[in-house]
Formats: C-alpha cells, structure tokens, sequence
C-alpha cells in the first residue's frame, strides 16, 4: 500500500483536485481547458523530480558502497524499464552492488545482461569504464588475471582515454583501482601500493571505492599496517556481511 501511495498518491491526488476545480470554477471550456494544461506541467515536474530522487539515491548508494539499499533500488526500478539503454546502467550498479559482496557469478551475469552499447552515447563511456573495472575485479577473484589484465589493457585504458578527467573523476578513479587490483594480482606489490594509495588520495573517491582500495592494500601490507587497512575498511562499510569486511 505504502509503494502504491508513493507512485500514485500525488498524480492520483493533483488529478482529483484539478477535477473539482473544473467542476466548481464557473469558466468556459477554454479555461478548462488552461487548467487541464496547468495539470500537465505539474505532472510533468512531479515526473521529474522522481526520477531524479531515484538517480541521486541509486548514485548515492553505490558511491558509500550500501549494497544492500542499491540492490533494492534497482530491483525496484527494473521493471519500470523496458528500454535495454535504461536497464543497462542499473545492471552495472546491480553488478557494483554484488562485487562488494563477493558474488562473483551475480556480477558477471549482470554485466552480460547489461547491453552498454544501448546506452545513449554521452552516458555510455562513463557506464563502459565502471563495467570493464567490475568486470576486471571479478576476473581477478576467480583465478583468470591474465584475461583481466588483457580487458584492463585493450578496453578500459583505451574506454578511460575518451572520458574527461574533471567531468568523470569517478570513473577514473575505478581505472587506477583496476590497474592497482591487477598490479596486486601479478606480484608488483610497489606498483599497486602506489596506485592503490593513490585512490586513496584522491578527495572524489566514495567510500565503495576507498574500501577496494583498502582491501588490496590489506592483502599486500605486513601486519600491523595490514590491520589498519581492515580497521579502515569497517568504517567505511558498516555492513559486517560484506565481501570486503570478511573476505582475505
């Protein structure tokens, strides 16, 4: 009931209380007729102001690493879209969502799902970035470090190259992840502690990303610098059931 209050109620509500207007106002059919115009554009900008609710709470989400409110979120949206360029970015944010918990098959499958292509082409190379970097991580954990470092080289570095680093400072950051992640995976422990550390650094990084970043850091360092790394990371991601938080 609450669901189909919050998507009906106001449309719902405005409709009727436009209707009695009508009914009550003592005009002729033309400024009826204004009215049911001025209906239009409040529906128009209700619309609006949704839509851009539920973008800023997906981008919200995935950015502080809620897996569990971005799943929820795109679950919910989904349905609404039939379109494969409107489905595809919650796909890769469903992806996001599953590489913090560690469920690699869910991530792989999301972004086979996701049609990027079908993205409208302003949007698209940003989507494209954070696809291949999620893409990259979940290679990584299952052993294939030679494919990830062949996508990190011939799609995602070339993908990066197209994005402007002061309008997509988020996607940029999900390129040096990945090439830290790699550096990790090969036994080039300097390299990806300077790249890593460099996420780090960087005051655009969310805290998805800074708890990645942790995390590798966490696999390569000796303890007691292993440790603070973890303690980090359980700041930054509360959810004691994630990947990040409990995995090695």
């Amino acid at each position: 009931m609450i669901r189909i209050l919050q998507s009906w109620g106001v449309p719902v509500m405005m409709t009727g209380v436009y209707a009695v207007l009508m009914w009550s106002s003592e005009t002729d059919n033309t400024g009826k007729a204004w009215m049911a115009i001025g209906l239009a554009m409040v529906l128009v900008v209700w619309w609006l102001f949704r839509t851009l609710t539920a973008i800023a709470a997906l981008s919200r989400a995935v950015a502080v690493g809620d897996a569990k409110r971005t799943l929820e979120l795109v679950d919910e949206q989904l349905p609404r879209r039939k379109r494969p360029g409107a489905r595809a970015p919650l796909l890769i944010a469903r992806a996001l969502a599953h590489e913090l918990r560690g469920d690699w098959a869910a991530v792989l499958a999301a972004l086979d799902e996701a049609e990027v292509t079908a993205i409208p082409e302003g949007q698209r190379p940003s989507w494209h970035v954070l696809a291949c970097s999620a893409r990259i991580g979940a290679l990584l954990e299952t052993g294939e470090v030679a494919a990830a470092k062949r996508l990190l080289e011939t799609t995602l570095v070339p993908a990066a190259g197209t994005l402007d680093r002061r309008r997509h400072p988020s996607a940029h950051l999900h390129v040096t992840l990945a090439k830290g992640r790699v550096a990790a995976a090969e036994g080039r422990a300097d390299d990806a502690r300077t790249l890593l550390q460099a996420v780090l650094d960087d005051v655009h990084a969310g805290g998805a990303v800074r708890a990645l970043a942790h995390f590798y850091l966490a696999r390569i360092a000796a303890e007691p610098a292993a440790d603070k790394h973890r303690a980090e990371i359980t700041k930054l991601v509360p959810d004691e059931t994630l990947w990040i938080r409990t995995g090695r």
